[in-house]
Parts: structure tokens; sequence; C-alpha cells
């Protein structure tokens, strides 16, 4: 039950709307809505492009999470070289 107290729903506040991310499971682009599904994590809020996402997500974070900073990486690769 530890692992769950990392995990919070998040309601997606003014400020946030507009925002332009992506969704960690699907990698789809997305700009963040009143109903976009979001969770915080370790301080940091995720936002998904569906429920199914943040299913996912909520069950193996650490999968898209490694995947997201790999992405990240690939990415400054890709630019320098």
């Amino acid at each position: 039950a530890e692992k769950k107290s990392l995990v919070a729903m998040h309601k997606v506040a003014k400020e946030e709307l507009g925002l332009e991310t992506s969704c960690p499971v699907t990698g789809k682009k997305l700009t963040v809505a009143e109903n976009t599904p979001a969770i915080d994590m370790k301080g940091k809020t995720y936002y998904f492009s569906d429920d199914v996402s943040l299913d996912k997500f909520k069950k193996n974070p650490t999968k898209y999470l490694g995947g997201l900073k790999d992405k990240a990486k690939e990415l400054l690769k890709k630019k320098k070289g």
C-alpha cells in the first residue's frame, strides 16, 4: 500500500489550461484541458491522453518514466549530432 501514497489524482488548475505536453504512456502530444486526466507523483504532474493511459501508468509508473528519460536522451543526442 506504500506505493499508492506516491500517486495522487490531480485536479487541473486554471494556470495549467493550454499547457502543451505529451502523454507519458502513448507519447501523444496534448494540450491540457479541464477534463485532461492527470496525476501527481513525487512532486511532478503527469497528464494523459485518456483514462486508459492513466490507469496503465498507475499500474506501472516506472515503466513509462524510464521511457521518458530515454526519449529525452535520444532527443538530446539527435540535436547534438
